[in-house]
């Protein structure tokens, strides 16, 4: 191989070349510090027909993978990605890392057989993540979120970890709420259904996910991200969505601010929604305390506790000011945000 290199090359970089090679020429992989030193030349090899040699043939994984991170051939990368032999799958790993066929990588992430071969459950799963991770075909990401988690009470616990990773990856994935609907409630995995659950933003997926009666845990996720549309929904001015989740969830329901829908509402200027939510016998003079705290340098809140008085909080704290607790209205909230009709609303509905 180095008689292919002109002796008018650079000493530098023959130095890098011959260093990079004692792994094609020993007998034996080369092991430890100086694996990674061979690793740390290739990566400094441009000569393709070189990074091939050394990716297909090199005994040392670490700096196989190193030369695949260096070639440019898709064949060859996608040759090395099924068929390397390293039992650790690292060189498959950064050549998966690298393939850009779809569908080699819908295959990969799907788990055939033919491309885990040689490897272990725990090692083949990881590697599908990789593949994953690369994968945009929505339904191929929710066929691999679907899967079934490991059932056998022997399983090793890598191989667990390795398929709730997989499960996860793809989850992250999936942008589409119909598929994300499909594993939250088909999945076979409570992580992923969780995480799909998390996902959710389409309000009427999210009340089909809460009618689940198979997983608690499912049902108040879907409730806590069902009422965080609904307030939203308040917010934006969104009555379509209000009157719908209005079956599921009583009208005086409050934010993590404590502000009522009507608050939300009313402090927004959204007249269709103040008028449905005092049309349905909100209590027009529900108040939210807010209570007194101190506005920290770098605008965190910080409030009195068994321990710490406001005021000595505010002393500990140089840059930083009390905010007087109030209590507020909605229509407290229209008047200082100037929505005048709203405020002709509140108060012809008993508003003070």
């Amino acid at each position: 191989m180095l008689k292919k290199f002109s002796t008018c090359l650079p000493v530098a970089r023959l130095c890098v070349i011959s260093l990079a090679l004692t792994g094609l020429a020993n007998s034996s992989p080369v092991r430890g510090d100086k694996d990674e030193a061979r690793a740390a030349s290739v990566r400094n090899i441009t000569d393709q027909e070189l990074l091939a040699e050394i990716a297909v043939n090199d005994l040392s994984p670490i700096v196989r993978a190193a030369a695949v991170k260096r070639l440019n051939s898709e064949f060859l990368i996608a040759k090395i990605a099924v068929e390397d032999d390293s039992k650790d799958g690292v060189v498959r790993e950064a050549a998966i890392a690298r393939v850009t066929d779809p569908d080699l990588l819908a295959r990969i992430a799907l788990g055939d057989e033919s491309y885990g071969k040689g490897l272990s459950p725990a090692v083949f799963a990881h590697l599908r993540a990789v593949a994953v991770e690369r994968v945009v075909n929505q339904a191929v990401l929710a066929q691999v979120a679907l899967e079934d988690s490991p059932a056998d009470p022997t399983t090793s616990d890598s191989i667990r970890t390795s398929a709730r990773i997989l499960h996860m990856a793809a989850v992250e994935r999936i942008t589409d709420q119909t598929l994300l609907a499909k594993v939250a409630l088909e999945g076979n995995a409570s992580d992923a259904r969780k995480a799909a659950a998390q996902k959710l933003t389409d309000p009427a997926l999210l009340a089909q996910v809460m009618q689940d009666d198979k997983d608690a845990d499912l049902r108040d996720v879907a409730k806590a991200r069902l009422a965080k549309a609904l307030s939203k929904a308040a917010s934006d001015g969104d009555r379509a969505t209000v009157e719908l989740l209005s079956k599921s969830f009583p009208l005086d329901l409050r934010d993590e601010n404590g502000r009522t829908l009507l608050m939300l509402a009313s402090k927004n200027g959204r007249v269709d929604v103040v008028k449905f939510l005092l049309d349905n016998g909100v209590d027009v003079n529900a108040e939210n305390v807010i209570l007194e705290y101190v506005r920290m340098p770098n605008g965190a809140a910080a409030y009195a506790s068994p321990t710490l008085t406001v005021s000595e909080i505010a002393a500990q704290s140089p840059g930083s000011v009390i905010v007087p607790g109030r209590r507020e209205t909605a229509l407290s909230l229209a008047t200082q945000n100037g929505h005048q009709e709203i405020v002709e609303l509140l108060t012809g509905a008993g508003a003070r």
